[in-house]
């Protein structure tokens, strides 16, 4: 409420800060919240807590990304979405390498959750910081292609759609030149999807066709 967050402010470094210590608990479900709550402290107390504590949020963030707990990893690149909302655009661009690198290493992951957050978290990433992927774009589009021609099964609807928003976002981050290699066989994909009346792909086709 209301009341709590007025309450908190004047805590709130040391609350991160335990609250960030409980995140290398033993207990996988103590790390899962643990890490839910950074997530929620971003969101109530933004922009100033990613201005002031940026750094330690997103080593935290980035050290869950490498949990062996698919679940723990999940949560903790959803998380980045929270930061990157709820911060300023300077403050994204820098920890923006630092977050391409470790969401990168998801995926890989054989677990679709794990892999959605993933896409997730890159596609808000790239909406605010899209100066620093070009680096990155030849790890990431690669993988993003691979799930618009493979993952065509209805169960793997929502992540294929996520896909098809990502490489867009990542198409204007690098721009016309270095996006036309690929941009015909994405948009070859995108216009082969078949489509249910109520399949979660309308939508992101429709923005990435915008």
């Amino acid at each position: 409420t209301e009341g709590c967050k007025t309450a908190l402010r004047s805590h709130v470094q040391e609350t991160l800060m335990s609250v960030i210590g409980v995140t290398k608990d033993p207990n996988m479900r103590v790390r899962w919240s643990a890490i839910n709550c950074v997530s929620q402290l971003c969101t109530d107390f933004g922009p100033q807590i990613q201005k002031h504590h940026g750094q330690a949020i997103i080593d935290t963030l980035c050290t869950g990304m490498k949990d062996p707990v698919p679940r723990v990893a999940a949560i903790s690149a959803i998380a980045v979405v929270n930061f990157v909302t709820d911060a300023s655009p300077e403050v994204v661009i820098k920890h923006s390498t630092q977050l391409f690198t470790s969401l990168q290493g998801l995926f890989a992951s054989s677990v679709v959750k794990v892999q959605e957050a993933a896409i997730t978290a890159t596609t808000a990433l790239l909406d605010v910081a899209r100066s620093t992927f070009a680096p990155f774009y030849d790890a990431y589009v690669p993988y993003l292609k691979t799930i618009l021609r493979n993952a065509k099964q209805k169960e793997y609807r929502l992540i294929r759609g996520k896909a098809m928003e990502c490489l867009t976002f990542a198409g204007m981050a690098v721009g016309k030149q270095r996006f036309a290699a690929d941009a015909l066989e994405v948009l070859n994909e995108m216009l082969a999807t078949k489509l249910d009346a109520d399949d979660p792909q309308i939508a992101y086709l429709q923005s990435a066709f915008g």
